[in-house]
């Protein structure tokens, strides 16, 4: 059984390796999302989970407008998700100086 802080590792991981691209619908899997930014601004046009956590990232940057997320989004280290239902993190791969999710249990298994 893995521990919560392995189970925070691996999704580190994750998010971090560079193979790692989000998931897109069936009519976007030719594009790849070079940036948050750009993700952001297509988002109507992304997964409801992927959508989902678009507007939590957006949230946590304390606005709507997606340049000032961007912005703010990529000079962060850690993000404190607790209780917010993430069940898509691929957003959360474009934000390259993210090296902790605080805390463990931001993802919705159900």
């Amino acid at each position: 059984m893995f521990t919560n802080k392995s189970l925070l590792l691996i999704l580190i991981l994750i998010v971090r390796s560079t193979a790692f691209k989000p998931h897109l619908t069936n009519a976007q899997t030719s594009q790849a999302f070079s940036s948050f930014l750009e993700l952001c601004q297509r988002k109507n046009s992304l997964s409801p989970q992927q959508k989902h956590t678009i507007n939590v990232l957006l949230e946590e940057a304390s606005t709507t407008n997606c340049q000032k997320a961007n912005d703010y989004l990529k000079t962060v280290n850690s993000l404190f998700l607790v209780d917010r239902k993430i069940k898509d993190i691929s957003p959360l791969a474009n934000l390259t100086n993210l090296t902790e999710l605080l805390p463990h249990d931001i993802i919705d298994r159900k």
